[in-house]
């Protein structure tokens, strides 16, 4: 069986429980049965792949594993947090087997409730416009979006990335995985700080090659995971405003 069709028949399993489950009709070990076999699918197919996509398999599968209750009802919330990553990374993939990993950028996009894998094909594209510099001002990074930056790091060893985010719950986890991936990779130009003190005013931006000026209203891996409104800012004084205040915001932040 080629990639294409393994891709779309996993994806086709998830889709049934998705559907059981928005019918309040899918047990937990039905469930698990299902994810579980996916997840081992997913990482036999790994071996065939390039780097970047088994970095992407490897990061999304947990090395834990629930043990289902027989008998027990999923509730639907329950059933879309575990399958939607999955879907999001089976979609990802067939879209790059297929040769379609890109989409126009627009002045302004909006992205539904429960569309992930548009999400994250979006953020894609906004990144690879860059050829020099990334700058995410995001309060609630997320360890997730250091697995996408990876890619163009990888394509692009001259590529800066600056990372800022606020300080608070995510923080903890965002460190531990900076320093593993600084250990990793330690070549590559990148460096996150995080904002001290109450973060009252977090508005998300990515900047790219300190031109392109893109503003969301969600956090970068919620993009699809809950609506999500993107605007590109065109005035380039409303630009230069948003730059140096960005500027002074990186300057007094604390190193990660």
């Amino acid at each position: 069986m080629e990639l294409k069709e393994k891709y779309t028949k996993l994806i086709n399993e998830l889709d049934e429980i998705l559907s059981l489950g928005n019918e309040g009709l899918l047990k937990s070990e039905r469930m698990y049965q299902v994810i579980y076999s996916v997840e081992d699918q997913l990482k036999e197919i790994s071996k065939e792949l390039d780097e970047r996509s088994q970095l992407s398999i490897e990061k999304n599968i947990p090395m834990w594993r629930n043990v289902p209750k027989s008998g027990i009802f999923v509730r639907n919330e329950e059933v879309t947090k575990r399958v939607f990553p999955l879907k999001a990374l089976l979609s990802e993939l067939l879209s790059k087997q297929s040769g379609q990993t890109t989409v126009q950028v627009k002045s302004e996009m909006v992205i539904p409730v429960g569309k992930p894998y548009d999400g994250r094909l979006y953020l894609r594209t906004i990144l690879q416009q860059a050829s020099s510099s990334v700058f995410i001002r995001d309060s609630y990074f997320k360890p997730v979006i250091l697995d996408i930056l990876l890619e163009y790091l990888l394509d692009n060893s001259n590529l800066k990335i600056e990372i800022l985010m606020g300080d608070n719950n995510k923080l903890s986890s965002l460190r531990a995985s900076y320093e593993v991936f600084k250990k990793q990779y330690s070549t590559f130009n990148i460096s996150a700080r995080y904002s001290a003190g109450q973060d009252n005013d977090h508005p998300r931006y990515i900047f790219i090659d300190e031109q392109l000026l893109f503003n969301p209203d969600h956090s970068l891996d919620q993009w699809g995971e809950k609506t999500v409104n993107i605007h590109q800012l065109l005035d380039t004084t409303e630009i230069d405003k948003a730059k140096n205040q960005l500027i002074v915001e990186w300057n007094v932040a604390t190193n990660i």
